[in-house]
């Protein structure tokens, strides 16, 4: 009888393997667009920033673009070439 319930299982395994990846999908899905309950809130799109948020916007990247430049020039590189 154990080798009658192996071949039965053996016999499901195709089957389980092609329900499953739609299963999976819908589920990795639902949790890349917030359903998970822990997503962030999106950020407010820039024509309703005002422009005190911009200008803070702006100061923020040019000091990520000054950190990537410096860390350039410590690896090698000259900072002419960091800042193109």
């Amino acid at each position: 009888m154990t080798l009658l319930a192996a071949s039965g299982l053996a016999a499901l395994l195709p089957f389980l393997l092609i329900v499953a990846c739609p299963l999976m999908m819908i589920f990795m899905m639902r949790g890349m667009h917030g359903h998970g309950g822990n997503a962030q809130a999106e950020p407010k799109p820039r024509e309703q920033m005002s422009l005190d948020e911009l200008k803070q916007e702006r100061d923020k990247l040019n000091g990520l673009i000054g950190d990537r430049a410096e860390q350039i020039v410590r690896a090698g590189g000259s900072r002419r070439e960091a800042l193109r």
